[in-house]
């Protein structure tokens, strides 16, 4: 059960101890212990104390995953109870909720880590995949015909061969 003004706690003895499971976080809560001695005598004693804030929550997506090389795509990320955000790979400028196009020329992985005011830390990545294009076929070689013929003149009504040779014609 909670202490509070409404509630008393008797005990006798010498020591006392008092847990609750019940405290809400980042909140100031005051205690103050009474205590009186067989013989009349009195003392009271105040407690404050502020509990921790609650633990940051994380996430980062990027809108579109997989992009074209020279494409971008876009990082949002956010956090709750946060007070500061670092990133890997991108530059946060501290703001615990922002968005950021990115073009990435490979696969990257951007990470962000936010904390609490009490130090806590949250983490949470993504990975943009980046298709790359192969690399375009070589340049064709123009076709380099050859044409052998009879090296002497021709008279009419003879005969002749005639050779031919086309070079560098691609394979289909």
């Amino acid at each position: 059960h909670d202490c509070d003004d409404r509630t008393s706690v008797i005990t006798t003895g010498t020591a006392f101890s008092y847990a609750t499971t019940t405290l809400s976080p980042n909140t100031t809560y005051s205690y103050i212990a009474y205590a009186e001695s067989v013989a009349g005598r009195t003392e009271t004693t105040e407690l404050d104390f502020l509990t921790d804030p609650p633990d940051p929550t994380a996430s980062i997506t990027a809108v579109p995953l997989t992009i074209n090389l020279g494409d971008s795509t876009t990082l949002t990320w956010s956090s709750t109870n946060a007070v500061d955000c670092t990133g890997t790979g991108f530059a946060t400028g501290g703001n615990t909720v922002d968005t950021l196009p990115v073009s990435p020329v490979a696969d990257t992985t951007y990470d962000v880590t936010w904390q609490n005011s009490a130090g806590v830390t949250a983490s949470d990545s993504v990975t943009v995949t980046v298709i790359i294009p192969p690399p375009p076929p070589p340049p064709l070689t123009p076709p380099d015909p050859e044409v052998n013929g009879p090296s002497e003149l021709i008279r009419q009504g003879e005969s002749f061969d005639l050779e031919w040779r086309i070079k560098n014609i691609p394979e289909a």
